[in-house]
C-alpha cells in the first residue's frame, strides 16, 4: 500500500503582487512531489492591511477560521515578513501567535530579523514565544543569511536553525530559459536596436530599490546603454487621487533630465514567462539597493538562478550572499554611480563562469531535502492542542535596557569592566 504524502499548509500572500506569494507558489512546485501542500492565503492585502473597523473585524474572523483549518495538517510553514500580518504591532502580534500556536508541527521561514532596529521588539517576543512550545509541538526557523543563523543560535538560543537562500525556478526552468536566450530577438519588441547594451532594475516597485541611482548611472554611460524597469506598483501604494511616491520619484528625474527619456523603458508588470525571458535576456541586472536589513531579494534569486551578470549595491545582504556565491557579482557602494559604472564596462566575465558551477547547490532537490529533514525529526512528535492566546512575554523594556547597558559597559574603563563582571558571578554564584 502508497504511504500518503503528509499534509503540508504553506501560509502566506497569494496570488497577489508580493515577492512572498510568488515565493510560496514556487515552494509548492518544489514540493509537491513529496508532501500534498496547500497555500493558505492571508488575504494581506484584502483583509488584513486595510483600514477601518470593519475590515478588521473580518481579518481577525478570517484569521480564526486559518487556524481551525492548520489543525488538521501534518506540518505548517509559516512565512514570517510582519508587513503581511497588519500594518500595527497590536494587529501584527496577536495573528502571528494565534497561527504559530494553531501550528502543530511548525517551520517558520523568517524572511528578516531585526536585531537592534524598529522592529526588534516584536521580533524578540515572537521568538521568546516559540520557545515556549513544548516538545510535543516542535518548531523549526528557515533563514535566508548564514549570519542570521548565527544570531538566532547566539542571541536566543535557538539551535534549531537552517539557512537556505530564496529560490525560484525549477531546475527544468533554469533550463528553458537559458536555452532560450536570444538577446537579439529579445531586444526588437522594445524597439531596441542589435548594437544596444540593457541594464536592468527588476520587481515591484519601491523607495529602497533606489532608482535615481540607476538613472544616474545612465547618465554617465555612453547613448547605446539603455534602462529598462521592469515591474509595477506596490498595491500598499496605490491610494485614492495620488501618484505613487516611486512613480513620481523615477519621472521627475526624467523630466529634470530629458535627455534620458528615450534611454529608459518601463515595461510594466510583465507575466511569469517574460519577466523570466527578460531577466534571461538583459545584459545586466543592476541592484541599486539602500540596506533595510532585507534577508533576501527576489530579482537577485532570480538573476542568479538565470545565470545572469549581477552589479549590485554592498549591502548587508550582498555580503552574506557572497557566502553562497562567492565571486559570482560585481559590487559597488551604495550611492557611487560612477564606480557602478566601471563595474558595468569592466564586467568581470569569470564571475558568470563561477556562478554555474555554483547556482547547482541550491536547487529544488536541496530545498526538498531542507523541509524533508525537519518533517521528519519532528513526524515521530504527538503534538497537543496549545491555547491561541498564550500570553506575550512583556519584552520591549527589558530590550532597551539591555540595549543600553551594553553600549555603556563597551565605553568603560577594563578595570571597571573586570569588577562588574566579578559583582555578576558573586551574584549568580553566591
Amino acid at each position: 500500500m502508497t504511504r500518503s504524502k503528509p499534509r503540508l499548509a504553506i501560509v502566506s500572500s497569494k496570488n497577489a503582487t508580493c515577492a512572498n506569494a510568488y515565493f510560496s507558489n514556487a515552494l509548492r512546485g518544489f514540493l509537491d512531489t513529496v508532501f500534498d501542500v496547500e497555500i493558505i492565503d492571508l488575504k494581506s492585502y484584502q483583509l488584513l492591511l486595510k483600514d477601518g473597523l470593519a475590515y478588521q473585524q473580518q481579518a481577525d474572523v478570517h484569521i480564526d477560521e486559518i487556524c481551525r483549518k492548520l489543525q488538521e495538517f501534518d506540518f505548517v510553514n509559516v512565512q514570517l515578513e510582519l508587513s503581511l500580518f497588519g500594518r500595527k504591532n497590536e494587529q501584527i502580534l496577536p495573528r502571528v501567535r494565534k497561527i504559530c500556536q494553531a501550528s502543530n508541527r511548525l517551520l517558520v521561514s523568517l524572511h528578516r530579523l531585526d536585531i537592534t532596529g524598529g522592529n526588534a521588539a516584536i521580533y524578540r517576543t515572537i521568538l521568546e514565544l516559540l520557545k515556549k512550545r513544548p516538545a510535543t509541538n516542535p518548531f523549526h526557523i528557515l533563514v535566508h543569511l548564514p549570519r542570521e543563523k548565527i544570531l538566532l543560535e547566539e542571541i536566543y538560543g535557538i539551535k534549531q536553525v537552517t539557512d537556505f537562500p530564496v529560490i525560484f525556478l525549477k531546475d527544468a526552468e533554469r533550463e528553458r530559459f537559458q536555452t532560450m536566450r536570444n538577446r537579439n530577438a529579445w531586444k526588437k519588441q522594445f524597439g531596441l536596436k542589435e548594437e544596444d547594451i540593457t541594464i536592468g532594475v527588476f520587481g515591484i516597485l519601491s523607495g529602497y530599490k533606489n532608482y535615481t541611482h540607476a538613472l544616474k548611472t545612465i547618465e554617465t554611460l555612453p547613448d547605446a546603454y539603455k534602462l529598462l524597469i521592469v515591474g509595477e506598483t506596490w498595491p500598499g501604494n496605490i491610494k485614492e487621487l495620488q501618484v505613487d511616491p516611486v512613480v513620481q520619484e523615477i519621472t521627475s528625474y526624467i523630466d529634470n533630465h530629458p535627455k534620458l527619456a528615450d534611454r529608459v523603458i518601463f515595461t510594466g508588470k510583465r507575466p511569469h514567462d517574460a519577466f523570466n525571458d527578460d531577466l534571461a535576456n538583459i545584459d545586466f541586472v543592476l541592484i541599486p539597493y539602500f540596506e533595510v536589513g532585507q534577508s533576501a531579494s527576489a530579482t537577485l534569486s532570480n538573476a542568479l538562478e538565470l545565470v545572469c551578470p549581477v552589479v549590485m549595491s554592498n549591502t548587508l545582504n550582498c555580503k552574506e550572499y557572497e557566502v553562497y556565491f562567492p565571486a559570482c557579482f560585481e559590487i559597488f557602494d551604495i550611492g557611487n554611480h560612477y564606480e557602478t559604472k566601471q563595474k558595468i564596462i569592466s564586467f568581470d566575465k569569470n564571475k558568470i563562469v563561477n556562478l554555474k558551477k555554483q547556482i547547482s547547490l541550491y536547487s529544488e532537490e536541496e530545498i526538498r531535502k531542507v523541509y524533508l529533514k525537519v518533517y521528519d525529526e519532528m513526524s515521530m512528535r504527538a503534538p497537543v492542542p496549545l491555547p491561541l492566546t498564550a500570553p506575550f512575554p512583556d519584552l520591549s523594556n527589558k530590550i532597551i535596557r539591555s540595549s543600553l547597558a551594553k553600549a555603556a559597559f563597551k565605553l568603560m574603563p577594563p578595570p571597571i569592566k573586570s569588577l562588574l563582571r566579578k559583582l555578576k558571578r558573586d551574584l549568580l554564584c553566591p
